[in-house]
């Protein structure tokens, strides 16, 4: 159903002496479309009613007949049709492989075999002349999701609410995290640097050998007291006395003031 001023454009077009083809093409609309509203001569609006159904005759026998049968529609589409009735019989199917095997069936030896409405064509022979590469030969597509991130000063890169170790070397530089199915890779100019499985949100995900010669446990070297501050240098060494000796000073200095 066309709307009036595209009916009216239709008409204005036939009248310049267009073919319908050319309207056809132009504007979107199948041509027997084209052809039915120059028959009609104008846009008319659409006439309400019900279109009568092949089946509309036997409805009072298919209501007897089906309790009787347990509304079977092998048996009910048999004696319909020795009734007159001229209508196909479709079985509303028991699994869903069996709907996909009727679905290839009904696609190779009937849809692809009949003129496409828009292409005029059949589809068996379009495919045909496109060449279009089958799905089945392409390799299997991968999935990769690429993120920037600059590593912090734990050595730690944030993806997706959680923390995941990098060597300690690229503390302050930028690397891509790629998401592949259940892990995340690491690089830095295209270098793989760390590979981490996919934790839960809000986790930390450590490997020790990203900090390896940061920490050496056990080899703890004795801390040298200070001597002087460096900015009072001038002044000389500090000098050294033992805290009992300041201890003594404070207690004595309190009995004075008793």
């Amino acid at each position: 159903m066309l709307r009036e001023d595209l009916v009216r454009e239709v008409a204005a077009r036939r009248e310049r002496g267009e073919s319908t083809r050319r309207i056809a093409r132009e504007l979107g609309v199948d041509r027997k479309t084209i052809r039915r509203w120059l028959r009609i001569g104008g846009w008319r609006p659409r006439q309400n009613g019900e279109r009568r159904r092949a089946i509309d005759a036997f409805v009072t026998f298919i209501d007897r007949r089906g309790p009787e049968v347990g509304w079977n529609g092998v048996v009910l589409h048999r004696e319909l049709t020795a009734l007159g009735f001229t209508g196909g019989y479709q079985q509303r199917f028991a699994s869903w492989e069996e709907l996909n095997s009727w679905l290839e069936r009904w696609s190779v030896e009937v849809a692809d075999l009949r003129i496409h409405g828009t292409t005029h064509e059949r589809p068996s022979d379009r495919f045909a002349c496109e060449r279009l590469t089958p799905l089945g030969g392409r390799p299997p597509y991968r999935y990769e999701r690429v993120r920037l991130r600059r590593v912090a000063t734990d050595a730690l890169v944030a993806v997706e609410a959680a923390r995941y170790s990098v060597p300690v070397e690229y503390v302050g530089l930028m690397v891509s995290v790629q998401e592949n199915g259940d892990q995340f890779e690491f690089f830095h100019q295209d270098k793989l640097v760390a590979r981490h499985p996919k934790a839960a949100r809000h986790s930390v995900v450590m490997d020790p050998t990203h900090y390896a010669g940061l920490l050496r446990v056990g080899a703890r070297a004795p801390l040298a007291a200070p001597r002087f501050d460096p900015h009072f240098a001038q002044l000389g060494e500090v000098m050294v006395r033992d805290l009992a000796l300041y201890e003594a000073v404070s207690r004595s200095e309190g009995d004075e003031t008793r």
